[in-house]
């Protein structure tokens, strides 16, 4: 992929003036879509950092068709997600300390920007393969991976991805910094 100054990019959307920098300097899509990564096996997308920094980080991300991430927060960071390929779903939830409540669900087709909220928690598929290129301010450190089926919460380091990482891959559980199980629920109760 060509050079980009994706410190400059972060710089201006922190600022409120991306619009105006990518009329100047556009994003090279055609160059971001050739580098999509793929998503492993048991895992809803491939992702790629494309820059880190203090200021932030930027994400190319390869979705799988038809297969939703885990519902998951971006610690203290805010996002903006930009839909390159694909037409996606996306779910909306809440967390009252004790269940994860489905509050929501937006479609939506590329190209397309989406704003995330600091503690928003949401969950994506893409409806057939899709692309999407991320930005975080700050960087993504403590990100919370929900955890519907086991009932627990697990707290991510900034390399890993929205999924629940798998007890048969020492490298997802690299990345896991803590795991806080759910209060007890009433029973028959049954995941959302």
């Amino acid at each position: 992929m060509p050079t980009y100054d994706w410190e400059r990019t972060l710089s201006a959307w922190a600022e409120g003036h991306l619009e105006s920098m990518l009329a100047v300097h556009p994003l090279p899509i055609a160059a971001i879509l050739a580098e999509a990564p793929e998503a492993r096996p048991g895992e809803p997308y491939g992702r790629q950092p494309l820059h880190r920094s203090e200021r932030g980080e930027v994400l190319l991300v390869g979705w799988r068709a038809n297969t939703f991430c885990a519902p998951h927060d971006h610690a203290s960071a805010c996002g903006l997600v930009h839909l390159l390929r694909g037409r996606f779903i996306e779910r909306h939830w809440r967390w009252d300390g004790t269940q994860l409540t489905n509050v929501g669900v937006s479609s939506f087709l590329s190209p397309t920007t989406r704003s995330l909220a600091v503690g928003e928690i949401h969950d994506m598929k893409a409806a057939q393969a899709g692309v999407s290129l991320h930005f975080y301010a700050p960087g993504i450190d403590g990100m919370r991976v929900y955890d519907r089926r086991g009932r627990r919460t697990w707290v991510v380091g900034p390399d890993a991805g929205a999924w629940v990482p798998s007890a048969d891959s020492n490298e997802g559980l690299a990345h896991v910094r803590a795991i806080e199980p759910w209060p007890n629920h009433s029973p028959g109760a049954q995941p959302q």
